[in-house]
């Protein structure tokens, strides 16, 4: 299935951003100095969490072709949404994206980098030490997305003119034909073809 919208329409233009990331053990040990260390241990066990803070940035890239806002909003859950509007002739639509994430990571300290940085871990003693993760640094994710803009009309409808009956309704069928238009590619193009009838 193809999605397609008429000339100079509007359309929805979504992007997601999700982080997945291993879940971490924070296990707790004391130096030969008796200073506390914390350490995080891989439990292959994995998190899929929804990105609030990313950033897409949009711009037009085919003739005509228009994006608002410039930078797609969050609407909630990982998901960014902008209006995107079709050029003004049949074509494949694009608009390009710079995508910045900032997936939250383990703090470690910096001259000890296998070290949790022991100001985020939260330790009473009794339960199992935790950590609060921070935003990572921002990591680039450039892409492309496009949606048909497509000229469609009806050419003809067999027998002609539709007769009615009394009550206003088709009292006999017709066949229309209808015209697609939108740029050649090999899996879609302009083409004369009956639809249903009516």
């Amino acid at each position: 299935m193809t999605e397609a919208y008429p000339l100079g329409a509007d359309a929805q233009a979504q992007f997601f951003a999700y982080a997945l990331s291993e879940i971490e053990q924070i296990n707790k040990g004391v130096d030969d100095q008796g200073r506390t260390r914390y350490g995080a241990v891989r439990t292959n066990r994995w998190r899929r969490e929804p990105l609030t803070s990313s950033e897409f940035r949009l711009t037009p890239q085919t003739p005509g072709t228009g994006v608002s806002p410039p930078v797609a909003a969050h609407v909630g859950g990982g998901i960014y949404a902008a209006t995107m509007t079709m050029g003004s002739t049949p074509q494949l639509n694009t608009i390009a994206y710079a995508g910045s994430h900032r997936p939250l990571v383990i703090p470690y300290l910096r001259d000890r980098p296998d070290e949790v940085d022991p100001a985020y871990v939260t330790d009473n003693g009794v339960d199992p030490p935790t950590v609060a993760r921070i935003a990572g640094l921002p990591q680039q994710a450039p892409g492309d997305f496009g949606l048909w803009g497509v000229a469609i009309a009806l050419t003809d409808v067999v027998p002609f003119p539709i007769v009615l009956d009394a009550g206003g309704a088709v009292a006999r069928w017709a066949s229309p034909r209808s015209r697609f238009r939108s740029t050649p590619a090999p899996w879609c193009r302009s083409a004369e073809t009956p639809s249903s009838s009516i």
